[in-house]
């Protein structure tokens, strides 16, 4: 989910979730498409402002964002291990 597509769904304006996190209402409106990369610091305020919703990747810049469709850090935990090749004996 996008920060437009949570603003949306929770019914929220720019300008309240500006004066949530403390920043101004044009910068949240450059942030959404885009146009501005928040630094960490704020880019971890507007994560825990939509209560950790929209994911954190969303908020770096787009060369920097995984590709779509990877599975998820969580999701490879979860699998299986792949069996394991034994070795040969070495020989005498």
């Amino acid at each position: 989910m996008s920060l437009q597509q949570w603003l949306i769904h929770e019914k929220r304006t720019v300008q309240d979730f500006a004066d949530e996190v403390g920043v101004h209402a044009t910068y949240i409106s450059k942030v959404l498409p885009g146009n501005v990369h928040p630094s960490l610091a704020v880019a971890l305020d507007l994560w825990d402002a939509t209560r950790r919703e929209v994911p954190l990747e969303f908020f770096l810049p787009r060369a920097l964002r995984p590709p779509a469709g990877l599975p998820k850090k969580r999701d490879i935990a979860q699998r299986p291990l792949a069996p394991t090749v034994s070795q040969p004996p070495a020989s005498a």
